[in-house]
């Protein structure tokens, strides 16, 4: 698993183009001074996300400072867990679309948000994030028991 990780300084480096990409997304969505849409081409937001989706894959797959076995075991259960809420929210979206009526509106419109967001990559870049989020609290956990 080591050699498929990318450097500790690429994580640094995508940590920071993260963080500045989600503010420029969020400043392509409201202005900071009169809360009024910026208008940017379709161009402008899908580069905005094609950086977000690179930045994201890079510090997913980076290596930490301190990269050892029980920091390989962490990666494991942290992506175990993921893919456990992961499944468990497909699963809750499905009984619920099961249990409404087939010709509600509640229905379609959980019919129409799941193929928008299911099919267009987001819930996987979501789960990504949760990855993330979960490896670096449980690694932080470990540093701060030793």
């Amino acid at each position: 698993m080591k050699r498929l990780l990318f450097s500790h300084k690429v994580q640094k480096i995508a940590g920071v183009i993260l963080l500045m990409d989600i503010v420029l997304l969020v400043a392509t969505l409201f202005s900071v001074i009169g809360q009024q849409p910026i208008k940017m081409g379709v161009t402008v937001q899908s580069i905005l996300l094609i950086v977000f989706y690179l930045s994201v894959f890079f510090c997913v797959f980076s290596k930490e400072s301190i990269e050892d076995e029980i920091t390989s075991n962490l990666r494991l259960k942290s992506i175990s867990i993921v893919s456990l809420l992961g499944l468990a929210i497909v699963i809750l979206l499905n009984i619920v679309q099961v249990l409404l009526p087939f010709s509600s509106e509640t229905y379609q419109a959980l019919k129409e948000w799941r193929m928008n967001h299911f099919w267009n990559g987001s819930y996987y870049v979501f789960l990504a994030l949760l990855y993330l989020v979960v490896l670096k609290i449980a690694v932080r956990l470990r540093r701060s028991e030793r």
